[in-house]
């Protein structure tokens, strides 16, 4: 039994993640994610912080996506990884918790991107201002928001979670995943990495589970752990 429920999620976890993007091939790019946010003002800052730090002639698709719920900082756009990890390194002083990815090319999800001197800038539509209304009495506790980090989980994060499952410490891996998903609940990497580890623990209904919720969160990322 518990070899056909292996199987069957090895099976599910193809269709899921590596068949789509064998059938998009020739639509993924290898680039450069220097972040990943929650609001777009800290992407912005990101991105000006880039754009003033590197060399003109490493700005190429320097740019903002809007992929899901976040907006990521992505730089360049490569066939493949070999380039993008040369111009990496060449940055790693200025750009140094980024991190070379297999992701897919779509302009309509670009919001801000480098050209030059020059910025090209989709900008989004500003929020519907609220009538100010003096009776009206708003309780801040009530409608404040909880607080949610802005910035995504970084590199030095799945380093650690790789070298637990690596060794096989499932439980102290889960625990870190587990902290870390009650501060950015939406990961896709996150979520991935916790179904890859309810496999590892025999554990194919729950895996399933946060596997079907990273594909959700990241349909058309290839691949999670770069």
């Amino acid at each position: 039994m518990l070899r056909r429920n292996n199987t069957f999620l090895f099976v599910l976890f193809l269709c899921l993640f590596i068949l789509p993007a064998s059938s998009y091939s020739t639509q993924s790019i290898y680039t450069i994610q220097s972040g990943s946010f929650i609001t777009l003002p800290p992407a912005e800052k990101e991105f000006n912080r880039v754009a003033q730090t590197l060399d003109r002639k490493d700005l190429d698709f320097l740019r903002i996506e809007k992929i899901g719920k976040y907006f990521s900082v992505r730089l360049g756009k490569f066939d493949n990884r070999v380039p993008a990890e040369k111009l990496l390194r060449a940055n790693r002083a200025h750009i140094g918790s980024a991190v070379v990815m297999k992701a897919y090319f779509k302009n309509e999800r670009i919001v801000k991107s480098y050209s030059g001197d020059a910025l090209s800038v989709t900008k989004s539509p500003a929020p519907e201002a609220i009538p100010r209304d003096t009776n009206l009495q708003v309780d801040k506790d009530v409608n404040k928001a909880p607080h949610r980090e802005k910035t995504g989980p970084g590199r030095e994060l799945f380093e650690s979670i790789s070298g637990k499952v690596n060794k096989r410490n499932y439980g102290d891996a889960l625990k870190i995943i587990k902290t870390n998903l009650s501060k950015w609940p939406d990961s896709p990497e996150l979520n991935g990495w916790y179904g890859a580890v309810l496999l590892k623990l025999n554990k194919p209904s729950k895996a399933l589970t946060q596997l079907k919720k990273a594909s959700a969160l990241s349909p058309d990322t290839p691949d999670y752990h770069n």
